[in-house]
């Protein structure tokens, strides 16, 4: 279970998870080819509903034309996002289905959830 919390005021995103999700920030500063900076959040080891240690939210910068990326553990660990330079910039739908696509673990349930920061 995860949950992220969105300021888009203070510009900055609080993230905080149990078990086996984690959540990808895309930092795309420029409609360029430019290489993205990835920053990423795990969640604390447990169980919701069975135990876990303690809590603990992150708390980072989410500006204009981020692409925030939650995902669970039927997807590969480290997704490599360097293949995605056309699709970051295109319709978040569809990038989603392509990181199903090309990192779903084959024999496990999946699920993926993208937020694009507009440019205001």
């Amino acid at each position: 279970m995860e949950i992220a919390i969105i300021d888009e005021g203070q510009d900055k995103l609080t993230y905080a998870g149990i078990g086996n999700t984690k959540l990808m920030i895309v930092e795309s500063h420029s409609h360029s080819a430019s290489k993205e900076k990835i920053v990423w959040l795990t969640s604390n080891y447990g169980i919701v509903g069975h135990g876990y240690k303690q809590l603990l939210p992150e708390t980072v910068p989410l500006i204009p034309n981020n692409i925030v990326i939650l995902s669970t553990d039927g997807l590969e660990e480290m997704i490599d996002m360097s293949g995605y330079k056309t699709a970051l910039r295109k319709d978040v739908q569809k990038l989603g289905e392509k990181i199903m696509q090309d990192w779903r673990r084959k024999l496990d349930d999946a699920a993926v959830m993208i937020f694009r920061r507009e440019l205001s």
